[in-house]
């Protein structure tokens, strides 16, 4: 924060936007959004580099959605798949990609939220990055539920379920967890969903995961009805 002002005369605009970036990011994980927003849009104006405003832009993507301006977030978010266009780091674009296509599935956009995870995919098999995979492969599952069938939708969710496992990231094998059993209750295999749900209730009760346990058993008692 004291850096800014002493860099601000020599009009450094590589310098200058990326501390006013560290410094957004500091609000962002400090919890203070607005202030990071504030500090982040300063970084994109004075940025002359891709990669910054890539960077600038993202962050903003994030910022915009978690406080519920969707329109906002996709606007900052393609910025970033454009500038994307002018480097070449194929992880970021990726992720940028993941984010978009996770936004568009809570606009229930299935189609322009499939594309996106469509060139995230053909991005991360080559980067063989496996977290990155998991999350593509679980936001495919989303949108074919809803744009395919079933049983492809539950083979996504069961790629994406065992790659999580294996990296030992809980909380999120709970969720593909969850989307397993949604698909296998609605397929009728209810002794199978009410298996897994349980499973999942045991891995959600160890994390503490309020939101996603009442899921959990809202669609467990539907099960158990059928």
């Amino acid at each position: 924060n004291y850096d800014i002002p002493l860099l601000l005369p020599s009009n450094d605009s590589l310098e200058i936007s990326r501390n006013y970036n560290r410094l957004g990011s500091d609000y962002l994980l400090s919890n203070k959004p607005q202030d990071a927003a504030e500090y982040i849009l300063l970084a994109a104006s004075w940025a002359n580099s891709s990669k910054v405003k890539t960077i600038a832009y993202n962050n903003l993507g994030m910022i915009s959605k978690k406080n519920g301006d969707y329109a906002k977030a996709v606007f900052y978010y393609l910025n970033a798949l454009k500038e994307h266009e002018k480097i070449n780091e194929p992880i970021s674009k990726m992720r940028v990609l993941n984010n978009l296509g996770a936004l568009y599935i809570q606009k229930k956009d299935y189609v322009k939220a499939q594309n996106c995870f469509d060139e995230a995919y053909e991005i991360v098999k080559i980067t063989n990055d496996p977290e990155s995979m998991a999350q593509v492969l679980g936001g495919l599952g989303i949108t074919t539920h809803h744009l395919g069938t079933k049983t492809d939708a539950l083979k996504y969710f069961t790629e994406s379920a065992s790659i999580f496992k294996k990296l030992g990231q809980t909380s999120e094998y709970g969720k593909q967890i969850i989307s397993i059993a949604d698909i296998q209750s609605e397929l009728k295999k209810f002794k199978l969903a009410e298996q897994n749900y349980h499973l999942a209730e045991q891995i959600l009760l160890e994390k503490k995961d309020t939101y996603a346990l009442s899921a959990v058993y809202n669609n467990l008692s539907e099960c158990l009805i059928n």
